[in-house]
């Protein structure tokens, strides 16, 4: 994202399959949630979890970023699965 809101503490470009994502951290409460960003659908979610640290948050968004990929992405992909992995 070219403009950082300075809420955010922490930004990590991650690509799936060739779609690209960005999650981001923020301080929330007693810790910390995690956000996310889909550039190939412009789709956007957030972790209702609050986490002990930053690390936790940027797992936890990936989770809802990779159910996302799965569901949009890959869903329309031949030869995809949507297998643990």
């Amino acid at each position: 994202m070219a403009n950082r809101n300075p809420e955010w503490t922490r930004s990590e470009q991650i690509s799936m399959d060739g779609v690209d994502y960005e999650v981001k951290i923020r301080r929330a409460n007693s810790g910390f949630a995690g956000a996310w960003e889909c550039y190939g659908c412009l789709a956007r979610g957030e972790t209702s979890l609050i986490s002990d640290t930053e690390e936790q948050a940027s797992e936890r968004a990936q989770v809802s970023l990779y159910a996302h990929h799965i569901l949009v992405h890959r869903s329309t992909d031949t030869g995809e699965s949507g297998g643990a992995g």
